[in-house]
């Protein structure tokens, strides 16, 4: 179950955001459902910003610093895009194993979400 949690204090680090709608997952299945369900998360504690990718599951992050973060911010409130659109190469790509050019032996995407569904996540959109 998706938990939903108050937000500390209410300003990241970065340079004042408000960020709201912090939640945790139970699993990593649970955080590639919702990711794939096209909401889109920031984890503070890493610059972790994570998507989904393509229609096979696949889900893309980037390491975002203050400024990217802000840039990526005043971008969504402006157009109403997800943080993704104004982000250019250079993201790392976790496809899913039923993806056509999947290779064995690489990390997929519910390995990262493995990795990192114990983390507290922003819901971005």
């Amino acid at each position: 179950m998706i938990t939903p949690l108050a937000v500390r204090g209410g300003k990241t680090p970065q340079k004042g955001i408000i960020m709201k709608n912090l939640v945790t997952f139970d699993n990593a299945e649970e955080m590639l459902d919702f990711i794939n369900d096209d909401h889109d998360l920031y984890c503070e504690e890493t610059n972790t910003y994570v998507a989904n990718y393509n229609s096979c599951g696949g889900i893309v992050t980037y390491f975002l610093n203050e400024d990217e973060v802000c840039k990526c911010e005043k971008y969504r409130e402006e157009t109403g895009d997800y943080w993704l659109g104004c982000l250019g190469p250079g993201g790392n790509i976790y496809d899913d194993p039923s993806y056509p050019d999947f290779k064995d032996g690489q990390i997929n995407n519910l390995d990262f979400c493995k990795q990192n569904y114990k983390k507290l996540w922003f819901v971005i959109c």
